[in-house]
C-alpha cells in the first residue's frame, strides 16, 4: 500500500502530468462531444458491427449457424432513419452530402418513440444478412455492454457500447505519449505534440465516436509499437516479451490483419538476438514462451483457421452474397500495388483524413489539397532526414526505432492491399480499400510526418514548428466537427441543441449535452496552456 502511494505521489509531482492530464481530458470530452453530435448508424459499418454484438447477446448465432444477421429491430430502426440500404447496399446518404433526415421541434425525434418501443421479439427476428464478420474479440466486450443495458431501449444500448469506444482512444493517446518519450528523449516539446497529432486526427476520432471494431485494433497495434521500441532501446527482457505476446494474441481475436504484426515480431526478436548477442537456449526459451502466451491469449484462434484454407477459400465476405461461383481474376500482385498507389494518391489519401456520412462527405477540395501539400512537405523532409542519417552514420537506437516504425507503417499497408489483392482472386471483386485501414499505422505516421517537416526547419524554430503543427490538427479537428454538424442538421434554424438531442438516450440530450460542449472546450483552453508551456517553457 505504502509503495502504490509512493508511485502515485511521484506521478502527481511529475513535470508532465499535467500535460497528460491536460491530453488525456481533452481527448475524453472530444470523445464525448462527436458521439453526440455522429448520428446513430452513421459511424463506419456501426449498424452491422451492433447487429454482431446484438447477435452474440441475444444467442442468435451459434456454432455453424449460416442463416440471416440482421434483426428486425436494426432494419426498422435504420428504415426509420434513412439508413437502409437495399439490394445495391446503398441509402438515402450514401454519395449524397446534402440528404438530410426530418428534424421536428423539440428534443424528441418524429419516430424515437417507434423505435425506442420496438418490442424485444424483433430483436431476434431476423430479415436480412448484414453483420460484421470480423474476429470475436470486440463483439464479445460489446456482447457484456449490450446484457448489462438489455432491459434498456435500442438508443442506450447503442450509445452504451459507443461509450466503450472512449477507452481504446485513451490507451492510444497514452502510449503515443510513451512512445513520443522513447523517440524523443531531449526534444521535450515534443511529448505532447505527438499525442495530440494522434488523438485530434478527424478520422481517429470519428471512428472513435461509434461502435465499431477499428479503436480496439489501433489501441493493440499501438501498444505493440511501443513495446517493439522499448525492446529495441532496452532489450527484449521478460516484461516486454510477455507484453507482446499477449497482445498479439489479442490482436489475433480482434482482426484478421494483425497477423502482419508476426514479421515485426521476428525482426524485433532477430535484431535482439544479434544486437545483444543472445545464446541459442535463451532465445529458443524466448521463442517458446512467446509463442505458448500468445496461444493463450487468442493465438489459438488463428489456429483454427489455418493459412491453407486461407489461401484456398479467400478472407470471408461480411455483407455480400454470391449469387454464383465468382468468375476467375488473373491480377498480379505488382499490378495490384500498382493500382492500389493510384487509388491511393486520387482516393484513399483523402478519406485517410475524414470521410463522413457514408462516404458521401469529404472536406472542401483547398483543404485536402492543402493536407496532400504538407504530407509531401513531410515526405521530402524525411527522405532528406534520412540522407543525412546515412551520411552521418548515426544509428542511435532512436533512429534504429524511428526506422522500425517506418517498416511498420509499411507492412500495414501492403496487408491492406494483399489481403484486397486476395479477395479479388478468390471472390471476382474487391471489397474496397478504405482510408482507415491505414489507421493502425497514425502512430508511426505522426513522428514520421513531425520529423519529415522539422528537417526542413531551422534548430532555433523547431518549437514553434512543433506548436503549429499541434495547434492546426486540433483546428482540424474543429473544422471537421463543425463540417459534419453542418451537414446532418439545419444550423441556421435555431435550434441546434434540439435537433442535435432527437433519437438519442437522455444522456446524450440537452442540457446534457450543452454540458460536455462546455467541458470539452474547458479542455481545450487546459490543452492550449499546456501546449504552450511545453513547447516554450521546457528547457
Amino acid at each position: 500500500m505504502e509503495k502504490s502511494c509512493d508511485i502515485i505521489w511521484q506521478m502527481l509531482r511529475s513535470e508532465f502530468f499535467a500535460p497528460v492530464a491536460a491530453i488525456l481530458l481533452a481527448t475524453f470530452f472530444k470523445a464525448l462531444t462527436w458521439i453526440g453530435v455522429v448520428p446513430i448508424w452513421h459511424t463506419p459499418d456501426e449498424q452491422a458491427h451492433f447487429a454482431t454484438i446484438q447477435n452474440h447477446a441475444e444467442e442468435v448465432i451459434k456454432p455453424g449457424y449460416t442463416g440471416l444477421t440482421h434483426s428486425e429491430e436494426l432494419i426498422l430502426s435504420e428504415r426509420f432513419l434513412d439508413t437502409e440500404r437495399g439490394s445495391k447496399r446503398v441509402n438515402k446518404f450514401t454519395f449524397n452530402p446534402d440528404h438530410r433526415i426530418e428534424y421536428i421541434s423539440g428534443p424528441v425525434g418524429k419516430y424515437e418513440e417507434e423505435i425506442k418501443n420496438l418490442p424485444k421479439n424483433t430483436r431476434t427476428n431476423m430479415l436480412e444478412k448484414e453483420a460484421g464478420s470480423y474476429y470475436p474479440l470486440y463483439y464479445q466486450i460489446g456482447k457484456i455492454i449490450y446484457q448489462s443495458f438489455y432491459n434498456f431501449d435500442l438508443f442506450v444500448r447503442v450509445y452504451a457500447v459507443r461509450l466503450f469506444s472512449i477507452l481504446p482512444i485513451l490507451g492510444i493517446t497514452y502510449f503515443t505519449y510513451l512512445v513520443a518519450k522513447e523517440i524523443f528523449p531531449k526534444e521535450k516539446y515534443l511529448y505532447l505534440v505527438i499525442p495530440v497529432l494522434v488523438s485530434f486526427q478527424p478520422m481517429v476520432t470519428y471512428i472513435s465516436s461509434g461502435v465499431t471494431i477499428d479503436g480496439l485494433n489501433i489501441l493493440l497495434f499501438t501498444a505493440f509499437l511501443y513495446f517493439s521500441i522499448l525492446a529495441i532501446k532496452k532489450g527484449l527482457n521478460f516484461k516486454n516479451l510477455i507484453a507482446m505476446s499477449i497482445i498479439l494474441g489479442l490482436g489475433q481475436i480482434t482482426r484478421p490483419q494483425f497477423l502482419v504484426n508476426l514479421p515485426l515480431f521476428a525482426l524485433i526478436f532477430l535484431y535482439d538476438f544479434i544486437a545483444r548477442k543472445r545464446k541459442i537456449v535463451e532465445s529458443l526459451t524466448n521463442v517458446l514462451v512467446f509463442i505458448s502466451v500468445m496461444i493463450l491469449a487468442g493465438g489459438w484462434f488463428t489456429l483454427q483457421k489455418t493459412l491453407g484454407n486461407f489461401f484456398q477459400t479467400g478472407v470471408p465476405i461480411p455483407y455480400y452474397e454470391l449469387g454464383q461461383p465468382p468468375t476467375p481474376v488473373d491480377l498480379s500482385l505488382f499490378t495490384h500495388l500498382k493500382n492500389s498507389l493510384i487509388q491511393l494518391d486520387q482516393q484513399n489519401f483523402y478519406w485517410y483524413w475524414g470521410v463522413f456520412k457514408w462516404l458521401s462527405l469529404v472536406y472542401p477540395a483547398i483543404l485536402n489539397q492543402i493536407l496532400k501539400g504538407i504530407s509531401l512537405i513531410a515526405l521530402i523532409g524525411g527522405v532528406i532526414w534520412f540522407l543525412k542519417i546515412l551520411k552521418n552514420k548515426n544509428f542511435s537506437k532512436e533512429t534504429l526505432a524511428i526506422i522500425f516504425l517506418l517498416i511498420a507503417s509499411l507492412f500495414t499497408a501492403f496487408g491492406v492491399f494483399f489481403v484486397d489483392w486476395r479477395h479479388i482472386l478468390t471472390n471476382g471483386f474487391s471489397l474496397g480499400v478504405q482510408g482507415r485501414y491505414f489507421l493502425p499505422s497514425v502512430l508511426p505516421h505522426m513522428i514520421l510526418a513531425t520529423i519529415g517537416i522539422l528537417a526542413l526547419v531551422p534548430e532555433k524554430f523547431a518549437k514553434i514548428t512543433a506548436f503549429g503543427l499541434g495547434v492546426g490538427m486540433i483546428v482540424l479537428n474543429t473544422f471537421a466537427l463543425f463540417w459534419v454538424t453542418n451537414s446532418y442538421y439545419y444550423i441556421d434554424r435555431g435550434d441546434l441543441l434540439g435537433q442535435l438531442s432527437q433519437y438519442k438516450p437522455v444522456l446524450f440530450k440537452s442540457p446534457f449535452l450543452l454540458v460536455y460542449f462546455g467541458l470539452y472546450f474547458a479542455s481545450l483552453i487546459f490543452l492550449f496552456w499546456q501546449l504552450i508551456r511545453v513547447s516554450f517553457s521546457q528547457k
